[in-house]
């Protein structure tokens, strides 16, 4: 797993979007850092932003489909509302 904890971090002071960036990657036993590896190596990723919306986009390579959800409070808890599903991006 690789992960950037708090991309943006720099620019907290001005409001400005930050969130967290997150890939899984498939373990070869034989290797022991990331050299060489690819994204086609990549079984799941995420990336979410912090804020007034909190969200997170999900890759998941077995379903191979990228999906959106949102943190909404609903009634006295907060739960994971899925937004967009399958997202695609035009070539």
């Amino acid at each position: 797993m690789t992960f950037d904890p708090l991309d943006g971090s720099s620019i907290i002071d001005t409001n400005g979007a930050v969130g967290s960036i997150f890939a899984i990657w498939k373990r070869n036993p034989e290797q022991e850092s990331l050299d060489g590896y690819t994204m086609n190596d990549i079984v799941g990723s995420a990336l979410s932003t912090y804020g007034s919306r909190t969200s997170i986009v999900v890759y998941n390579a077995k379903d191979k489909r990228v999906d959106e959800l949102t943190l909404q409070k609903k009634n006295d808890t907060f739960v994971w509302i899925e937004t967009q599903k399958d997202i695609k991006v035009r070539p």
